[in-house]
């Protein structure tokens, strides 16, 4: 049985989205999701990450999304 390797990180700001690229490069996640007290910010970052990592550009693919505080419950 395969088990999502999922990654919550709070914060989604310079430290936090840089975070979340080193994890997708390296392909240590598959569900990436990015909590802020801004959620607009939250969701941004994870729509420009995505778009920066999908397909052959980056070799990876992970879910990138943003999300909440009980997110935290499987990861």
């Amino acid at each position: 049985m395969f088990k999502t390797r999922k990654v919550v990180i709070v914060g989604a700001g310079h430290v936090g989205s840089h975070v979340a690229l080193a994890l997708i490069q390296s392909g240590e996640a598959d569900d990436i999701v990015l909590i802020d007290i801004l959620k607009e910010k939250a969701a941004a970052q994870a729509l420009d990450l995505d778009d920066g990592v999908s397909g052959a550009l980056c070799g990876r693919d992970a879910i990138i999304r943003a999300g909440e505080y009980s997110e935290l419950n499987d990861a």
